[in-house]
């Protein structure tokens, strides 16, 4: 079967490769005032510990290119003789500050659910931290999943289990929706019952024999970091949602065989034969089961 029945928006997905150009600066916004000065007090509240007995002067803030819903830093320690046998306690972090990402006021609710599930399954980032204007999480040196590590059987093998994994978690039953629903004053979801809501759509889909997965719905090779000492991360899940599974199968494979450098007005190229991305899908099914 040709692994073209996965891809669902292929059409809306332009890239160009150019070997030419220089590694692309991902930044969104200018760079926060203070930032050296937020981020330490950040890291003071929320991780404790050494973080406490650490002056301004004696840590590390600078500002990470990848953030484009986000702003992203590194905030580290720089104590030379910091004593780390029994201290459990980060010294380098990445402070993610939100950025605009939709319309309304409590457009980032759903990114803090999602930021706690996704953490605690072991399928994301170690969360350390939640403020009200982003999180604290733990800090990967990491190369990211591009040409070169889609060639390595066992990454790819690994890249698909990882987004099985994802598609049969069931977000909708991991909190308190009335008190959810409660909390952030959401008066017009009070006048409704959500669990019937959620039930007769759960039969429609039924119904259709569409397959409806929990996404990642940017699941593109930034967001796949190969770390040095804590394997494969996935990261950045915070557009996440219920819906069809091919969106998630269409953003990996559009830049399958390709370099980073992105250009969204050329029209797309020739995409990979489905004999490179079968492997992937192999493994994707295998999981699965």
């Amino acid at each position: 079967m040709s692994i073209n029945v996965f891809i669902v928006y292929i059409k809306y997905n332009i890239i160009k490769t150019d070997s030419t150009q220089p590694p692309l600066k991902l930044e969104r916004g200018q760079t926060i005032d203070n930032f050296k000065q937020k981020c330490y007090e950040l890291c003071q509240q929320y991780l404790g510990g050494i973080w406490l007995d650490t002056t301004i002067d004696e840590v590390e803030v600078r500002r990470l290119s990848g953030g484009l819903t986000n702003q992203l830093y590194y905030c580290a320690i720089n104590k030379k003789t910091v004593n780390t046998s029994d201290d459990d306690i980060p010294h380098e972090v990445v402070v993610r500050f939100y950025q605009e990402k939709h319309f309304s006021e409590n457009e980032r609710m759903s990114d803090t659910v999602i930021a706690v599930l996704i953490s605690g399954n072991n399928l994301g980032p170690k969360l350390y931290g939640i403020f009200p204007g982003g999180q604290i999480q733990k800090y990967y040196q990491h190369k990211c999943f591009r040409v070169e590590q889609q060639k390595d059987p066992k990454l790819v093998d690994e890249v698909a289990k990882r987004l099985a994994r994802i598609h049969t978690m069931d977000v909708s039953q991991q909190f308190d929706l009335p008190a959810l629903i409660d909390e952030c004053q959401c008066e017009t979801l009070k006048q409704y019952d959500i669990k019937q809501e959620l039930d007769w759509l759960k039969g429609v889909i039924i119904k259709s024999k569409s397959p409806i997965v929990f996404n990642h719905v940017d699941f593109r090779g930034s967001n796949i970091m190969i770390t040095e000492n804590d394997g494969l991360i996935l990261c950045d899940f915070e557009y996440s949602a219920y819906g069809y599974r091919g969106f998630d199968f269409g953003t990996i494979y559009v830049e399958w065989g390709r370099d980073m450098h992105l250009d969204y007005f050329s029209g797309i190229t020739q995409l990979a034969a489905d004999s490179d991305f079968k492997p992937f899908i192999k493994s994707y099914i295998q999981e699965m089961r």
